[in-house]
């Protein structure tokens, strides 16, 4: 476990000096945390929860033609198949599938003036977590993260490609279609008939409510519906639905803390239309979602999903931290949040029902 929390100590000693670092030593400073974090997720061994199943999978004998119709999607199952053919082995898939993420994560923030402070958050769920533990899940985080960078310039065909590219690795990003039409939807009449009155706390609380009761009136209906399918399809709700995870709570917690200070100073962030509607709707469905599990337990689906809306507690402290104006102050505010996210790693190796799956720490040039 000393590794994870030296890593965590080691990047938020630079988030705490990064805007007095020159900007070529700033660079080679990225270049080489990139390269250290490649190196540390990429080339592990035997970490993560998953690791004997997608194992199991890589050594599958099956041609190509049978592989695509397998229960892993295609751009995972493609990939899984060429290096294998290649005999290339399943520590190097392991790495092209994490290079793939953190070139997308990194070219997502590098225009950040506090990178390292991102990266020093991510750390604990993010990076140690999904990016070690959720193969074809992190691949899709980070096609997804350069889908809404591009949505969010309004460049729409180069946001639907990489939400193709997203779609290819886990067929669960396809919940963000809706959402990216209803977002489109919604800016051009806030922005058309100049609704921006209506970005109000008020007005906010009172269309979460209506999408609460919504969704819980949607929920049901699928509920009783599905009891009357075939077995397929009762086998996704049973092993989603009913089936609880007990890190759910942990995850959202920290997504939530991000949220309460949001509300308070969101007209201050300095966010455009295209960004704020965006939040609103990442964060009225974090809400929902845990409303939702409040009273139906932690259901396996959201957990799943939370790992595309964990972004945003990112987004929200950043943007918080920029509003900040007295040095002393900002020292005080990455501070907090730094410990914050140092405590969530450390109780998370320290009492998570999985923690032996990332302890000890293994890595093939190690072995």
């Amino acid at each position: 476990m000393t590794i994870y929390l030296t890593i965590f100590s080691i990047m938020a000693i630079i988030s705490l000096f990064e805007e007095e670092i020159k900007k070529n030593t700033y660079t080679r400073f990225k270049i080489l945390s990139f390269t250290s974090l490649l190196i540390f997720i990429g080339l592990r061994f035997e970490i993560g929860a998953d690791w004997a199943a997608y194992l199991m999978f890589f050594n599958k004998d099956i041609n190509l033609q049978i592989l695509m119709h397998y229960e892993y999607e295609i751009g995972y199952s493609l990939l899984n198949y060429i290096i294998n053919k290649l005999n290339l082995g399943f520590v190097f898939l392991n790495f092209i599938l994490s290079l793939i993420f953190l070139i997308c994560f990194y070219s997502f923030f590098n225009k950040s003036k506090n990178f390292f402070f991102i990266l020093t958050i991510s750390l604990p769920i993010i990076i140690f977590i999904y990016g070690m533990g959720f193969n074809r899940q992190i691949v899709a985080l980070g096609f997804l993260l350069l889908t809404l960078n591009y949505l969010l310039n309004e460049k729409y065909v180069k946001a639907f490609v990489f939400f193709i590219f997203s779609f290819l690795f886990h067929k669960s990003v396809i919940i963000f279609l809706p959402i990216f039409i209803f977002h489109f939807i919604v800016v051009k009449i806030v922005t058309k008939y100049n609704l921006h009155k209506y970005l109000d706390l008020k007005y906010l609380f009172l269309f979460f409510l209506i999408i609460l009761f919504t969704f819980i009136l949607l929920y049901n209906l699928l509920g009783m519906f599905i009891l009357n399918i075939n077995d397929s399809v009762q086998y996704y709700y049973d092993a989603y639905i009913k089936m609880q995870s007990r890190g759910f709570y942990f995850r959202i917690a920290p997504i939530l803390l991000s949220i309460i200070p949001f509300f308070l100073f969101y007209k201050k962030l300095g966010l455009s239309i295209n960004e704020l509607i965006l939040y609103l709707i990442f964060i009225f469905i974090i809400i929902t979602f845990f409303f939702i599990t409040l009273l139906i337990g932690p259901a396996t689906l959201f957990d799943r999903l939370l790992v595309y809306f964990c972004i945003i507690q990112i987004l929200i402290f950043e943007k918080l931290y920029l509003i900040i104006r007295d040095f002393r102050y900002k020292v005080t505010f990455k501070l907090i949040v730094l410990s914050i996210y140092f405590g969530i790693l450390f109780i998370w190796l320290t009492f998570a029902d999985h923690r032996n799956s990332w302890i000890p720490y293994q890595n093939l040039m190690m072995l």
